[in-house]
């Protein structure tokens, strides 16, 4: 069975998942649980619904996200803007290509008429366990797949535009802004071409930066600077 993994996750959150043995063949979606509640008399207008998604290790050079503006999608960022993943900038063009052409296929046609503006991440994985620089320019789409991870809202604290800003992806989803060549994909050049945010530098868990808790945290955390500073 997995051990417990330290609640200060290396994903930036207080989550606690399970650690996984091995590396599953697959991610596996989400499920959603509905049950009616035994307890309670009345029914429940609004009945909760609890959401699980198996957990299991990412290479987090493959992770992406998509930005749709007016059911376009107008660019596509690496996730983890602080790292730099030089493997990338050898399949640029090919990633470019397989994350716009899953969109097309998959994403698309689904959220097409009931949601035209928002986020989407997603994961390339290799099919093979040769690597993710194993397979050649003209097998790189035969041997990769791309998964949905989530769905996310456009323009919020809560989302980051990752390589982008808000207002540049805003503009490139109105007239005559997107590229005809398709979305461009950014990833980070170098090691040093990212200034790191006051989230990266101070480390907070995610739950604790978007919570009333966190001007409270801030404070504790100049306190202890400053006690360090004296001593």
């Amino acid at each position: 069975g997995g051990e417990d993994q330290p609640c200060a996750s290396s994903q930036g959150t207080l989550s606690c998942p399970f650690a996984a043995q091995g590396f599953p063949d697959e991610p596996t979606g989400c499920c959603d649980l509905k049950e009616s509640s035994t307890t309670s008399t009345a029914p429940d207008p609004d009945p909760a619904v609890l959401v699980l998604r198996k957990w299991y290790a990412l290479h987090r050079g493959m992770e992406f996200r998509g930005f749709v503006v007016n059911n376009l999608l107008v660019g596509i960022s690496q996730k983890h803007c602080g790292e730099h993943h030089p493997h990338l900038q050898h399949y640029k063009a090919e990633l470019q290509a397989l994350i716009s052409g899953f969109w097309t296929s998959t994403v698309s046609p689904v959220f097409a008429d009931v949601l035209p503006t928002y986020t989407v991440d997603v994961y390339v994985q290799a099919r093979s366990r040769e690597g993710h620089q194993g397979p050649s320019r003209t097998s790189f789409a035969s041997a990769h797949r791309v998964f949905l991870v989530s769905v996310g809202l456009f323009g919020v604290s809560e989302e980051s535009p990752c390589l982008f800003t808000w207002e540049e992806l805003e503009h490139l989803g109105g007239a005559g802004g997107r590229d005809p060549a398709g979305a461009e994909l950014r990833l980070l050049p170098s090691g040093g071409g990212m200034t790191p945010s006051d989230a990266m530098y101070r480390g907070l868990p995610y739950e604790l930066r978007h919570t009333n808790m966190e001007e409270l945290v801030r404070q504790l955390q100049d306190g202890c600077q400053e006690q360090q500073a004296g001593e």
